[in-house]
């Protein structure tokens, strides 16, 4: 984000000089013309492309499809219970691993309207779209059940230290989302038919989540075995609307 936004505020400086100059020393045009294209970046934590039509000098037409993907992992270090056991003085630990993989995919729609003339031109318009999201953690442990080993086994991760069942894995459920937003910002073309855009967006987001599946494990005194075990977790409604939900963005757009 702070690259571009530096490149933003360069692109001020270079073209102050010539902010009367609207066609290039070949006479091509600098600003984008009725019928063009675009395509672009946002700064935003998910990879997002966007596409737009000019309509008219003063309309254009958004299309933005988001593609989040994050995947990271935390690693606990926890005392090795069996070398342990054999060994009370022994120093030997382990890891315990949490991974916490997140999906977060959506297609949005707009509708702009430009003011301005000149290479520095300001936008405001609303914005819908629509898209699924899913969270999976997974808990790998290094001290698992054997039948030296079946009472609480030593673990590092939060929330599961000396808790019988553990969790293994959860699926938070697959998450329909909606949003409806408002933005105003302002784009400033510094070369031909390329600019550099700050952008807010501020409105309603909804979110259904359907059951998810949570998987623990526990240890099975009568058969002396592990066994797993799989539970459905409830389904999740949630509305946001309000100042506390303004986004800030930051965007690269090449006309065509």
């Amino acid at each position: 984000m702070h690259k571009i936004f530096s490149l933003f505020i360069a692109a001020l400086f270079i073209g102050t000089s010539a902010f009367a100059q609207l066609k290039t020393n070949k006479g091509q045009e600098i600003l984008p013309q009725k019928g063009d294209l675009a395509v672009g970046v946002y700064n935003d934590d998910d990879f997002t492309i966007t596409m737009k039509k000019v309509v008219e000098a003063d309309k254009h037409k958004r299309y933005r499809l988001r593609l989040g993907y994050n995947s990271t992992s935390e690693v606990f270090k926890v005392q090795d219970d069996i070398q342990t056991a054999n060994n009370p003085n022994a120093s030997v630990l382990v890891d315990d691993k949490v991974t916490t993989s997140v999906t977060d995919i959506m297609f949005l729609y707009g509708i702009e309207k430009r003011k301005g003339n000149g290479r520095m031109q300001g936008f405001y318009g609303g914005e819908g779209g629509v898209g699924i999201s899913n969270t999976t953690i997974k808990h790998d442990f290094a001290n698992g059940f054997v039948s030296e080993n079946v009472f609480a086994p030593s673990t590092s991760i939060p929330g599961q230290d000396g808790i019988f069942p553990r969790t293994t894995e959860a699926n938070l459920g697959t998450g329909l989302n909606f949003e409806l937003k408002g933005i105003v910002g302002a784009e400033f073309f510094f070369l031909e038919k390329l600019s550099v855009g700050l952008e807010w967006a501020w409105g309603l987001e909804l979110q259904t989540r359907g059951e998810g599946k949570v998987k623990t494990e526990e240890w099975d005194d009568v058969n002396s075995q592990k066994v797993s075990l799989t539970t459905n977790t409830g389904k999740l409604t949630s509305v946001t609307f309000g100042s506390d939900n303004i986004e800030q963005r930051v965007k690269l757009l090449f006309y065509f």
